[in-house]
């Protein structure tokens, strides 16, 4: 397995949607992947907050990775599984939704935070830098926002704690209250949220279309992001004397127009560049938390 900068290589030469250096030849996953992409790795990361098995781990999420006992779940069994309650988050802070949540919130924390990126900065003052990035769909750094600063968040600053849904029903205030639950039958283990549902008090054709505070987070993060790209690619050009360009399917995601990766990120540069990625890997942060991700994009545009 290829780690850089605490983040896996993202190549997938036999085209099965799995990246190459998370599975091995027999379809294995690495221990340092395991805790999100194995099912044993899951559940002894649950057991003591980390993953100690030997060698490659079967890859994939079956129904023991969250279930003992259907419809017991392991967050049920507290006292064998006690790094469920609260969840560690890359921060190193600990936060919890108090209910079988936290399953989800383990690999949806992203992969690095504001510490990480401080960390490199106190490292090599100045750079040159490499990225670093959250890792993908860290829906549940972006939900606690400054609780488990996800984000980078800039010194002086106030950013916004957990989106609470305050308006909503306590059955929809958490992961599973979104994503698995349907207005009649079973729970949904397809994850995907009924628009329907919403759409009881908020009218819209999308979940970007909500009205309320769903369009209008989803509208002002999308004209941050591009606002926030053309002063990365100005700051590069202009301050660091080396062109930049961002590729969200390609890793590291940042180039020079050589084509090799952007390795001369300065400090600023770099907190400028995690936050771009932090609101791009959370398609449906305007959703999650919409006021934390504009915070961290608002205030990487005026730092630049």
């Amino acid at each position: 397995v290829t780690i850089v900068d605490d983040d896996v290589v993202t190549n997938d030469a036999d085209g099965d949607g799995i990246p190459d250096e998370v599975e091995d030849e027999d379809g294995e996953v690495q221990t340092s992947c395991a805790k999100c992409h194995s099912e044993e790795g899951f559940i002894d990361y649950s057991e003591d907050g980390t993953v100690d098995l030997p060698g490659a781990l079967p890859l994939g999420h079956y129904c023991g990775a969250c279930h003992t006992t259907p419809p017991a779940t392991l967050y049920d069994d507290l006292a064998t599984y006690p790094a469920l309650e609260p969840v560690e988050f890359p921060s190193g802070d600990m936060a919890s939704l108090w209910s079988t949540s936290n399953m989800c919130i383990v690999c949806h924390s992203g992969r690095s935070s504001t510490v990480a990126v401080n960390d490199k900065i106190t490292t090599t003052p100045g750079g040159p830098h490499t990225f670093t990035n959250i890792h993908y769909y860290a829906a549940a750094a972006t939900l606690f926002g400054g609780e488990t600063q996800g984000g980078y968040e800039y010194d002086t600053m106030d950013y916004a704690g957990r989106n609470t849904f305050g308006s909503h029903e306590a059955t929809e205030q958490t992961c599973v209250g979104c994503h698995m639950q349907l207005e009649a039958g079973p729970a949904n283990h397809s994850l995907e949220v009924d628009l329907a549902r919403c759409n009881a008090c908020h009218a819209g054709a999308s979940f970007a279309e909500l009205d309320g505070s769903p369009s209008a987070n989803y509208d002002a993060i999308e004209t941050a992001k591009t606002e926030l790209y053309a002063e990365i690619q100005d700051y590069a050009t202009n301050v660091i004397g080396e062109n930049i360009t961002y590729d969200p399917t390609s890793y590291p995601y940042w180039f020079k127009d050589n084509g090799d990766r952007y390795d001369v990120f300065d400090d600023a540069l770099l907190r400028a560049a995690y936050n771009y990625q932090v609101a791009l890997k959370d398609p449906n942060g305007f959703i999650h938390n919409g006021t934390y991700i504009r915070q961290v994009l608002h205030d990487s545009i005026v730092d630049l």
